[in-house]
């Protein structure tokens, strides 16, 4: 019983102070806005049309509202209810009109800590925070947790340090969340969607996170933008499929590891686009399964092996497929290992790479075909060939002349094919060492 009491008085001081969070009134919101004005360095700001004044008649929607509502870059809800079809959002409905329902600061230069934003103030009420390309630093903290109607939060290009804080996942109204171009590092919490996500768009290029990117329990999501940071594993057998999800951009990381072969089918069913380039990631290519991708870069790894059958898929007028700068090879065979290759440097060139040619391979996949047109391709180092000046063909549907419904927007070396087709520019001469005599 005295166990059972004491839950009990546990529960009501927990809804007492929760209850005490959502009695801020527009004067309170009002007074921490001042605050910010005065933290953020307000009188440098490139617009501040309104602020600080109280005696504005502030009228919108046919509303009489409270003067921080007609202050630059402060939105205020305009009705307690929300008729059919309107969503609290969009149309600023279901609260005490003159509470702060968006915060849009975007260009402005703000300058200051972003923690000298009061969260409380705002927790309960507040939909959006639009406060990209500023100078704003300092963490988004523990407090940020606190939001129940954050809809939209864009802090692109500011000066944000430190994690993610644990619990952000919690924010189960959370739909769009961009906060590339900062200085935020650590790894991912582990409640990043939480239970009851809404979260659809999720934008953190350019920034020093780390580790593993889990992502199995965003089942929301639709778009994820981390290029530039240091992740090491996203893709790994086993994961849970992402129904939604359309757009995945992952470029210049440390990915490793091989794609699990039944990538497309059981964990990306409805992707569109893809972007890996500039990762370590290695082996063979996994199964296309989609029609719905149009867009795929694996450009700069270290995949080897034939392109499979079935990428062929992706042969047709629209798809943009980007292969090129790895070991892929049509007719190579006894490649080294995932591990291998993972691990060697970039000075590894594709000669090294097999151990033998299988010359009676096919040397593309099914509805793909060398074109007349030639375009010219530049010498990397993983190249099996030593000097610029070679021109070698598009890719174009089998069967058909070159044409712009023809070729293809498909890019693969031209050690992939054996250089069959390609011309050197005038004044130097191919020898071919991949054919046989």
């Amino acid at each position: 019983p005295d166990l059972f009491l004491l839950l009990l008085l546990l529960l009501l001081v927990c809804a007492t102070h929760s209850a005490a969070e959502c009695t801020v009134s527009p004067e309170d919101q009002q007074q921490a806005l001042r605050k910010v004005f005065s933290a953020w360095g307000g009188p440098t700001w490139r617009r501040k049309e309104g602020w600080l004044d109280t005696s504005i008649e502030c009228e919108d929607s046919g509303l009489q509202l409270p003067a921080h509502c007609c202050w630059h870059g402060i939105k205020c809800y305009i009705s307690r209810t929300c008729s059919d079809g309107e969503r609290p959002e969009f149309d600023r409905c279901g609260f005490e009109p003159g509470l702060v329902w968006e915060i849009s600061l975007e260009s402005n230069n703000l300058t200051g800590d972003f923690s000298s934003l009061d969260h409380n103030a705002f927790a309960c009420h507040l939909s959006g925070i639009r406060l990209h390309n500023n100078e704003l630093w300092g963490q988004l903290g523990p407090d940020f947790n606190l939001y129940r109607k954050l809809y939209v939060v864009d802090l692109i290009a500011n000066n944000l340090q430190g994690p993610l804080p644990q619990g952000i996942g919690q924010i189960s109204s959370l739909n769009l969340l961009f906060l590339s171009g900062n200085s935020l590092e650590g790894n991912m919490p582990s409640d990043l969607c939480g239970n009851n996500t809404r979260l659809f768009s999720f934008a953190i290029d350019d920034n020093n996170f780390s580790g593993s990117l889990e992502m199995s329990r965003c089942t929301q999501l639709g778009y994820i933008l981390a290029r530039g940071n240091r992740f090491d594993q996203v893709f790994r057998s086993g994961i849970s499929t992402l129904p939604q999800i359309k757009g995945v951009f992952l470029e210049e990381n440390g990915i490793h590891g091989t794609l699990p072969d039944d990538m497309f089918i059981s964990f990306l069913p409805s992707l569109e686009q893809l972007g890996l380039r500039n990762n370590k990631l290695s082996g063979p290519l996994p199964i296309m399964s989609l029609f719905s991708l149009k867009y795929v870069d694996l450009t700069d790894n270290r995949f080897a092996g034939p392109v499979p059958d079935s990428w062929a898929i992706m042969a047709r007028p629209g798809s943009e497929v980007y292969l090129h700068t790895n070991y892929l090879s049509c007719c190579g065979t006894g490649p080294l290992s995932p591990e291998e290759l993972m691990e060697a440097n970039d000075t590894l060139r594709i000669d090294d790479v097999y151990n033998g040619v299988d010359y009676n391979a096919p040397l593309l996949p099914p509805s793909l075909e060398l074109a007349d047109e030639l375009q010219t391709v530049f010498v990397h180092q993983r190249q099996s060939f030593k000097a610029n000046g070679m021109r070698c063909p598009k890719l174009k549907l089998a069967g058909q002349k070159d044409g712009p419904d023809s070729v293809l927007d498909w890019f693969l070396d031209p050690s992939y094919y054996m250089f069959i087709k390609c011309e050197c520019d005038e004044g130097l001469h191919m020898v071919n060492l991949t054919k046989p005599g």
